[in-house]
């Protein structure tokens, strides 16, 4: 064997693994059973006997074996989330929805529910013959679509429902091979990858008897087992047992997987499948040479030395003669060795019995699970060996006991399967243990989103338990569970997220009904806007959080600090710096700014200090939103906002913007001080109270559509400030040093735009934002104008009138760009902002005072957009640009919502081919026809004749019209269009 062999394109990864088997509706449980010895068969009393339609006569014989491996609920089915209306589940085998439910965990288990980031998806699956439709035969004379019929139960529309449903593109093969079905599908779905027809392959099968609560008499010689239990390799078997199950492997190339850091549960080396031809016996006969020549096969095409393979899992039927003609041909494809029972052989039917159409994948389900968890389980009921195999000649050995299989070193452990079929298909696949996972740098950023969503809210909920439950104990990185859960995960109507730090408390609030966030919002694809801060919410320490866990913030941040000349955020300002910190880099700040300034800054809330570490942090901030795929539909700031917005819209270059809110925070702080006072009034109740004199000094600063901003002299707002006390008028002083926005900047107005006109590139903006001087859109002609800034610096910011333009944008989400939610406020309490908008306006870092963590603050914004609709794109928001990558983790699946769907006929309503009823009775109408759910009866001609100007039936799922014998369809015809315009499903139904 080779030692060195390395990961290549013939390699095939198991990436997802799903299945019900008897006694285990999931691989968990499925693993806890076979691994303690479980054997999960069910014997059945006298009443289940009789309700499944076997006479007393029967089962009452000494020869009749009352028990089998079922399954829990063949009648239950979740339509709704496949796209089946009631009368297309009632009529399908359970088998095709069993499957189909597997599959969707398969693909959640591999981390690929959602098309996006899979590629092409190949379906390769079998199914057993309908005994659901065998049993209802009479269906076909009571009116029901023959070809609906068909569709539900025939074997040819297995794999191509699946692709059907789930909309997957790739090959879509049935596969029947009787008992090797669904290995030879694991072989072909194998051989599909290589050759490249798809990028990943779903393989599996699917067995369910209907009636399934039977027995069955025993006849010597026969191939099931005469006292109920599976006694493989036994001196004691006889026979195996028939039971039910679906078994599904999500695949992919090896090299895909590993570098889409996908986990890798186990590899396929190889496979090879043949068939016996005719040197044997009989048809049902097995043959040596045809399974030796397949095992050979396989181990040949893996390159893999047969001493090298420490365990095999049998077909073992358990039957007298294929028990010792299986090891046989398994000894003579190892071949002559001295080594002797180093190979463990063992079989899954003594737990589960012989799952037909599912066995193979069963059995390499538990290969899978031995390899991750080290161990063979013991071979039920093995006590001695069956006399006619010589397994001290052979490489074999068999035990009850479970057996550890741990690593050895740096020789992976391999393992085979055989699957053997009916009719003489063998196959057999050679399985590794998966490669250890790539080394990857520490996760840079702790808090993580964790999205979960479901049809229901009941669904939700469960979703969350069980999820909380896995992490409880689960060694998985909190990263790769995030991702999974973000790019591996459908989007669902009712929808909860978390945002957590670590798996314990990501459990904790998972666990609690009030801990996750929760919306209802049927939005995909919904658009994101901007609102963009100015000055006066900054506080110290403000994004130093950020700076220290975020690369990509810092990255940003750092590409700013180094177009101003400095090398520490500090020198910048405090907001970038923990709060206990104080920043000793002012003077250099001050130097930087024109060196004009003449004098040291007397304080940190200085406007020529404040305005440029805003405009970074801000800056910064939206550039890591847009990155994570927010790119907004429209930008609005307020103030200082609108250059950081006609920075990210390209009106000015990174360079530029921040020369300029530089220079124009040193002319403004060249000015005398003032002051600004928000008030909670119109214009002309202001008026009204202030009077001419009171208003003669002072500008209307901002207009936010709710509240307006007064500026002037610091005497005149304290004037102002006194009457509205008195007038019990709510206002408030903001925190700033200067009159912005009003005529006491207009001294340097004409320096501002000479000064711009001569170092400044002004360009068309590419993405829209909301002009403060005009409150409309942003134009070329408007923004490329010097003349524009030095009005922006002195004339009133008409925020409320841009706040029209985003709030006539239907279900425009907005994110507010800057500490607390000031902007929010405003908006929300903006005239034209419904109260239905308020939960799509979130903030995007904590105001000051708040303790929450600014990174905490970041990652909930994005989990509340995504609430709502907002498309993220979660790769890039791993991307960190540090090496670490995330990778997909095997999740709780879907909590489906069972409802019953089963086709029952009243044989005593049929007879001779023609429904028995009375015509003018629905209730004996409808004991003819399958009690189908959510159906309503009307009669055409009856309604047509006595009523024909009563009110039109209300809505239903389903109506069956009838209507008398010999009268012209048209009768109903009007009938039959109101009832389809309703969207209900309307059927025409005759008697004779």
């Amino acid at each position: 064997m080779d030692h060195g062999h390395s990961p290549g394109d013939n390699d095939i990864a198991i990436i997802g693994m799903a299945g019900r088997f008897p006694g285990a509706t999931d691989i968990g449980t499925f693993w806890r059973n076979i691994s303690t010895g479980v054997e999960s068969f069910t014997r059945f009393s006298d009443e289940d006997l009789t309700g499944a339609g076997v006479d007393p006569a029967t089962f009452q014989q000494p020869n009749y074996v009352r028990s089998r491996p079922i399954l829990d609920d063949i009648r239950g089915f979740d339509a709704g989330f496949f796209g089946y209306n009631p009368r297309e589940a009632t009529l399908a085998d359970p088998q095709q929805r069993i499957f189909l439910e597997c599959v969707w965990e398969a693909l959640e288990s591999a981390g690929y529910a959602a098309p996006q980031g899979r590629g092409s998806v190949g379906v390769f699956a079998g199914m057993n013959i309908s005994g659901y439709l065998l049993t209802r035969l009479r269906a076909f004379e009571m009116g029901i679509d023959t070809s609906a019929l068909m569709i539900g139960n025939d074997k040819d529309s297995l794999a191509t429902n699946v692709s059907f449903r789930l909309d997957l593109n790739g090959p879509s093969v049935s596969v029947q091979t009787f008992c090797s079905t669904s290995l030879v599908a694991v072989h072909l779905a194998s051989e599909s990858l290589r050759r490249g027809e798809c990028d990943m392959a779903l393989a599996g099968g699917v067995s369910v008897r209907i009636p399934d609560r039977i027995g069955y008499l025993w006849e010597e010689g026969g191939q099931e087992s005469p006292d109920g239990h599976v006694r493989t390799f036994d001196a004691e078997g006889r026979g195996s047992m028939f039971g039910d199950g679906a078994a599904v492997v999500t695949l992919k190339r090896l090299s895909d997987a590993v570098k889409d850091r996908d986990t890798v549960l186990a590899v396929i080396r190889a496979s090879a499948i043949n068939n016996d031809g005719a040197m044997k016996f009989s048809y049902l006969a097995p043959s040596i040479d045809g399974q030796r020549r397949c095992v050979s096969a396989a181990l040949a095409r893996a390159g893999v030395d047969p001493a090298d393979v420490s365990y095999v899992e049998a077909h073992g039927t358990a039957t007298e003669v294929g028990d010792p003609m299986e090891v046989a041909a398994l000894t003579r494809a190892f071949g002559a060795t001295e080594r002797r029972q180093y190979c463990v052989l063992g079989s899954i039917k003594p737990n589960v019995g012989h799952l037909d159409r599912a066995s193979g994948v069963t059995g390499l389900i538990k290969v899978v699970q031995s390899l991750r968890h080290e161990l063979i389980p013991g071979t039920l009921h093995y006590r001695s060996p069956n006399p006619e195999i010589d397994f001290e000649a052979s490489p074999f050995r068999v035990t009850a006991e479970p057996t550890p299989w741990p690593r050895t070193g740096d020789r992976p452990r391999i393992a085979g399967i055989s699957s053997l079929g009916m009719g003489g298909t063998n196959a057999h696949a050679i399985i590794t243990e998966a490669p250890q996972p790539a080394e990857r740098p520490a996760r840079p950023r702790r808090w993580q989103i964790l999205p979960v969503s479901a049809r229901s809210a009941a669904a939700a909920e469960r979703s969350c338990a069980r999820l909380a439950e896995h992490l409880e104990s689960s060694a998985d990185d909190l990263g790769d569970v995030a991702y999974t859960l973000q790019a591996g995960r459908k989007v669902f109507n009712h929808r909860k997220v978390v945002v957590a730090d670590s798996t314990g408390r990501a459990a904790a609030l998972l666990a609690d009904p009030a801990g996750p966030l929760g919306r209802t919002d049927a939005t995909v694809g919904r658009q994101v806007g901007f609102l963009i801060a100015g000055v006066g919410e900054q506080y110290p320490g403000m994004v130093a959080g950020l700076y220290a866990e975020d690369p990509g913030f810092r990255a940003d941040i750092d590409e700013c600090l180094a177009v101003l000349g400095l090398t520490e955020p500090g020198q910048l300002s405090d907001v970038f710096t923990p709060a206990e910190r104080t920043s000793d880099g002012a003077g250099d700040l001050a130097r930087l700014m024109g060196r004009a300034c003449g004098q040291a800054p007397r304080s940190m809330t200085e406007a020529h200090l404040v305005q440029p570490a805003v405009f970074v942090a801000e800056y910064a901030l939206a550039r890591r939103l847009m990155r994570w795929g927010l790119r907004p539909e429209v930008m609005i700031g307020y103030s200082l906002g609108e250059y950081v917005a006609a920075c990210l819209a390209g009106v000015l270059s990174l360079p530029d913007a921040l020369r300029l809110v530089a220079y124009r925070a040193k002319l403004i702080t060249s000015q005398p001080e003032g002051a600004m006072l928000a008030v909670s009034a119109n214009e002309r109740r202001l008026t009204a109270v202030l009077g001419e004199e009171g208003s003669r000094d002072l500008d209307v600063a901002v207009r936010t559509g709710s509240q307006v901003v007064l500026a002037g002299p610091v005497a005149a707002v304290e004037a102002a400030a006194a009457r509205l006390l008195e007038a019990k008028i709510g206002h408030r002083r903001l925190e700033t040093t200067h009159a912005f926005h009003s005529r006491m900047l207009a001294p340097v107005a004409g320096e501002l735009t000479t000064w711009i006109a001569d170092n400044i590139t002004l360009r068309p903006p590419s993405m829209p934002y909301l002009s403060n001087v005009t409150g409309a859109p942003a134009t070329e002609e408007l923004v490329t104008d010097p003349g524009y800034w030095a009005r922006h610096m002195c004339e009133t910011v008409e925020f409320g009138a841009g706040l029209d333009h985003v709030l006539g944008i239907p279900g425009l989400a907005l994110a507010e760009i800057g500490p607390g939610q000031s902007l929010g406020a405003l908006t929300r309490g903006h005239p034209a902002c419904e109260r239905g908008r308020w939960p799509l306006i979130v903030t995007t870092l904590p105001a000051a005072g708040d303790p929450q963590d600014a990174g905490a603050a970041l990652a909930t914004a994005v989990a509340k957009l995504w609430l709502t609709g907002v498309p993220v794109d979660w790769t890039a928001l791993h991307d960190d640009g540090v090496g670490w990558a995330p990778g997909r983790v095997p999740l709780p699946s879907y909590p489906f919502e069972h409802q019953e769907y089963w086709l029952e006929i009243d044989e005593s309503a049929l007879g001779g081919g023609t429904p028995a009823f009375d015509e003018s009775d629905p209730k004996s109408i409808a004991k003819a026809y399958p009690r189908l759910p959510d159906t309503r009866w009307i009669h055409a001609p009856l309604w047509r004749e006595t009523t024909p100007r009563a009110p039109m039936p209300q809505e239903a799922a389903r109506w069956l019209v009838y209507t008398d014998a010999g009268l012209a369809d048209e009768l109903a015809a009007p009938l039959l269009a109101h009832l389809a315009a309703t969207g209900g499903e309307a059927v025409l139904i005759r008697p004779g």
